[in-house]
């Protein structure tokens, strides 16, 4: 009962490992939150989604025609639409051009039972006129294959 200075220092040692510890895996979580919400303020954002539906319906003939290939690029002059690619859903980790951020994008879209269909990707471009850096945001939709 004399010597009790040596625990109080090994039990300080260890409460500071914990609380080290915690710390530590609540920033990880966090930055991992932050990297997702990042990606989802530029990825399939309703306007954009609703946007490149309509874009689809207008160039319903062309894309049917030009699905072949690893990718097609499309012009495209409207809608704030900066390009928009063409791409066949077998292709589409090992064809997709690595222009601007799309190989990111191509990372977050979910392929499963989709082999023999297509995938129209939109590359909408924004001026953000605080910093005058533009930024690009993305949105697919699936054109289900006829046959």
């Amino acid at each position: 009962m004399k010597n009790k200075k040596g625990f109080v220092f090994v039990e300080t040692i260890v409460v500071c490992a914990v609380l080290a510890t915690s710390l530590v895996t609540i920033y990880a979580a966090f930055v991992l939150l932050v990297n997702d919400q990042k990606k989802r303020n530029k990825y399939d954002q309703a306007i954009y989604n609703y946007r490149l539906y309509n874009v689809a319906k207008e160039l319903n003939d062309k894309l049917e025609a030009g699905c072949s290939t690893n990718y097609t690029k499309i012009t495209y002059n409207k809608l704030d639409i900066n390009s928009l690619y063409y791409i066949r859903i077998n292709n589409l980790k090992s064809g997709a051009p690595s222009e601007h951020h799309l190989d990111e994008y191509v990372k977050t879209i979910n392929t499963e039972n989709l082999d023999d269909s297509c995938i129209l990707i939109g590359e909408f471009k924004k001026n953000n006129p605080n910093n005058q850096k533009e930024e690009y945001y993305y949105s697919s939709v699936i054109i289900e294959s006829k046959g």
